[in-house]
């Protein structure tokens, strides 16, 4: 999405709504599409089952364009599009799965940085 923003040449300040509204329908879209694909008939007929739950895929979703964006402070430090993101990511619910993931996220932040984002 950064670069999709990136090429726009959109004001993110301007469309800081925009962004944030795209942001959880992508991620809602994520938590749908998982759960589609574990109910198709391929998925039944080998036994297949999902336990993932939304507010999971949410807070996931949420670091995860947390941590894109917070590498470009020139570009979204301006606006309080990463401040929104840090307040979800900060709430209470979700201090006990920052915990369940801080494996995933440790690993994940250093692929980023060997790959230079």
């Amino acid at each position: 999405m950064d670069y999709y923003i990136e090429s726009w040449g959109i004001d993110i300040a301007k469309n800081e709504t925009f962004i944030n509204n795209t942001i959880r329908q992508v991620i809602r879209y994520s938590h749908a599409s998982i759960l589609r694909k574990a109910r198709n008939e391929v998925a039944k007929a080998n036994g297949a089952r999902c336990n993932v739950h939304r507010v999971l895929v949410n807070w996931l979703g949420t670091h995860a364009f947390y941590a894109i964006f917070s590498r470009r402070p020139k570009r979204y430090g301006t606006c309080s599009l990463l401040q929104h993101l840090e307040s979800e990511l900060s709430l209470p619910k979700g201090r006990g799965i920052q915990r369940h993931f801080r494996k995933l996220v440790k690993e994940s932040a250093e692929v980023m940085a060997a790959l230079g984002l």
